[in-house]
């Protein structure tokens, strides 16, 4: 009679492997499982007989078995944009699409204007922006969009929040022509190619159903910020690609109410303002919602001092980063959005875009 050998041993990190895919158990609780393997005691059909197993008790249970992908949806480390101006310097953004016919890119106001709350009437810093994002395909060429800022300052598709740090730029209307999306871009806005590139690609914007507004925010939520934070690192010494996007990782550690802003517990850097921020929030044990809930317009700086010399008389200053950040809610994005398409209804709509820069395009 053939000898059986049983072997005990233990699921490690809620997970097994299962036709050569890497499979998790969400809210699986480790334990240990008697197998009964072949004469030889290696089993030959042990592993998948494990995983039959843990599968039919995973069903029993309720559970579902999800096979391993990233923590986050692809496409939301593709929303943001690169924005560089000519005048030198570079910051985030992102797409922004509102539902209707209207497409925008959103940044940060002191990005293309200067702070002075007095300087309304100014021109921008720039005369052009270049944007640089990622397409919706899995391709590593970029997509550029080339901005003649002063053009649209002029023409009013470049619009500047009276009191609060953020602009949009209206970039054209969608042009739907049965399963086709086109954007027929705005007069001023340009689809770039640089030597050797293809003008192929799909950008991605976030629309009002990705949308979390500000009284729906929970203290103490994560949050993810993806920009490009070009400040980081040494000259002459790349340790990061700086045309690659970085998401760093926080919590929504307040809000002040008075101001109607969102305080993180997040560091960010010259370069992130006008990025994205999405707060996780875990519903059950399978399902994850993923929420833009605004946009960093700046970090917290902390005083420091210090004091030098035998009798303590010189005091040195600085101001450090405290590793909170301010983020403007999307209600006052939302806001602007509607405003605009309200004067462009009573004006009789924007004007009539260049047919010749029709573009396929989605968001």
């Amino acid at each position: 009679m053939s000898k059986r050998t049983i072997v005990s041993e233990k699921l490690m990190r809620n997970s097994f492997s299962l036709l050569g895919e890497r499979v998790r158990l969400r809210g699986w609780p480790d334990f240990p499982l008697t197998l009964a393997l072949s004469p030889d005691g290696r089993g030959k059909n042990a592993a998948f007989t494990k995983a039959l197993l843990l599968l039919a008790l995973a069903l029993m249970l309720g559970v579902s078995p999800v096979f391993a992908t990233s923590a986050i949806p692809e496409e939301y480390a593709k929303y943001p944009v690169m924005i560089s101006l000519d005048t030198g310097g570079s910051a985030s953004g992102f797409y922004f699409h509102d539902n209707q016919r209207g497409i925008y890119f959103v940044t940060a106001g002191h990005v293309l204007f200067e702070r002075d709350p007095q300087s309304l009437l100014e021109k921008p810093r720039a005369m052009r922006a270049l944007l640089l994002s990622y397409p919706a395909e899995d391709a590593d060429s970029p997509i550029f969009m080339e901005l003649d800022l002063a053009k649209l300052w002029r023409q009013g598709a470049l619009i500047r929040h009276k009191t609060q740090d953020v602009v949009l730029v209206r970039l054209g209307t969608i042009a739907t022509d049965g399963a086709v999306r086109e954007i027929a871009l705005t007069d001023g806005v340009l689809r770039k190619a640089f030597s050797g590139q293809e003008m192929t690609g799909t950008i991605l914007g976030a629309n009002p159903d990705m949308i979390k507004k500000f009284g729906d925010i929970f203290v103490g939520n994560e949050v993810l910020l993806f920009g490009y934070p070009t400040s980081l690192g040494i000259e002459n010494y790349p340790q990061i690609d700086y045309r690659r996007p970085l998401l760093r990782k926080g919590i929504v550690a307040g809000k002040n109410e008075e101001r109607k802003t969102i305080i993180l517990d997040s560091a960010t850097h010259y370069g992130n303002s006008g990025g994205p921020v999405i707060e996780v929030e875990h519903q059950n044990l399978t399902e994850t919602r993923f929420s833009i809930i605004g946009m960093v317009v700046e970090y917290i700086p902390v005083t420091a001092s210090d004091t030098y010399g035998k009798k303590k008389r010189v005091k040195i200053t600085r101001t450090e980063n405290s590793g909170y950040s301010v983020v403007l809610p999307m209600d006052v994005i939302l806001e602007m959005i509607e405003a605009d398409r309200s004067e462009a209804t009573r004006s009789g709509g924007p004007a009539a875009p260049d047919q010749k820069q029709v573009q396929v395009l989605e968001v």
